[in-house]
């Protein structure tokens, strides 16, 4: 239910980038290989660090990291990431996993 209520309360923030602006950004931008996100002073705080060792933080409600998580699933929808996959195997028949069920 928070997800639902984060989603209508952000909708009016999001807006589509104009062409223009993102071929612009993109010869600096930076791919994010990581992101941490903490708790600071009752609101969250997203740390972004880059491929070419670029860093960048923002402050960020709870109801705006359920848009951008929202916004990323659908990314990744689009771009066929989820069904890629990989399943992890079954474990083998061992004597370890025979002691861990055990």
């Amino acid at each position: 239910m928070e997800r639902e209520v984060a989603l209508a309360h952000t909708r009016g923030s999001v807006s589509r980038m104009p062409a223009t602006a993102l071929e612009s950004a993109s010869a600096a931008a930076d791919l994010a290989v990581e992101l941490n996100v903490s708790v600071e002073q009752q609101r969250l705080r997203l740390r972004f660090r880059g491929r070419k060792g670029g860093e960048a933080a923002v402050p960020c409600s709870r109801a705006e990291l359920q848009r951008v998580i929202h916004m990323l699933e659908e990314e990744a929808a689009k771009a066929g990431w989820r069904e890629r996959v990989p399943v992890a195997a079954p474990p083998t028949d061992t004597k370890e996993t025979r002691r861990r069920a055990n």
